[in-house]
């Protein structure tokens, strides 16, 4: 069964806000891994039933914020911590982590916690600021063998080492996906039961459909 996707939702400008550039100190032995993202259902990179698939890579933020503000108090109140990390699975931790992608390993901060946010898969281009994550002139592809699942996280707000995901099969932060596109499903049935007979669908034509345009996730912050 075939499955295409169209845009969703269209949205104004992307804001940008700006990061502060004080570093934190590492902890160098705790290393930030991921869990397998949690994906609502109906979607083409994951059917019904199955898990976020190994092969897929995910594109991670993060912001930093100290224990002295008591965790996340307003976006701009944050340090930049990780900006658009590819990750992706990494057999030996049985996770995602940001070495396996993109090379560079990340570790938890002494104090404070983190607050993440990505987007999937990490070939598009994305964009992240107070209001969450947004998609620009985002094209979706009218071979639908070829079109790609579009997913937004929600924000996984003041997560610390201690709170990462330890039960099988994945360790690591979890990452709950939202759809970016929405899905049309196909299915056809006959009047009656014809015996030894093929019935072919041989054209669908969908008509006044949005293929291009901008999402943007519109938090509140």
């Amino acid at each position: 069964m075939k499955k295409f996707f169209f845009l969703a939702a269209l949205a104004g400008a992307v804001l940008v806000s700006c990061t502060k550039n004080e570093s934190v100190e590492p902890e160098q032995q705790d290393l930030i891994t991921f869990a397998e993202p949690v994906t609502a259902l109906n979607t083409k990179a994951v059917e019904i039933g199955e898990h976020y698939p190994t092969s897929q890579n995910f594109s991670v933020f993060a912001h930093y914020y100290t224990a002295a503000e008591g965790g996340y108090t307003s976006f701009a109140d944050g340090d930049l911590y990780m900006n658009d990390v590819r990750t992706s699975y990494n057999s030996v931790i049985n996770g995602w982590d940001p070495k396996t992608g993109s090379g560079v390993n990340y570790y938890w901060p002494k104090q404070g916690t983190l607050t993440f946010a990505a987007y999937s898969p990490s070939s598009v281009d994305a964009t992240y600021d107070k209001a969450g994550i947004h998609f620009a002139d985002y094209v979706v592809d009218t071979d639908c063998t070829k079109q790609i699942d579009l997913l937004y996280s929600e924000r996984s707000y003041d997560q610390t080492k201690d709170m990462m995901v330890t039960n099988n099969p994945y360790n690591g932060v979890q990452i709950k996906f939202n759809h970016a596109l929405s899905s049309i499903l196909f299915s056809a049935r006959t009047e009656d039961t014809y015996t030894g007979t093929t019935i072919t669908l041989k054209e669908i034509s969908l008509l006044n459909i949005k293929s291009k345009g901008t999402f943007n996730q519109t938090l509140t912050d």
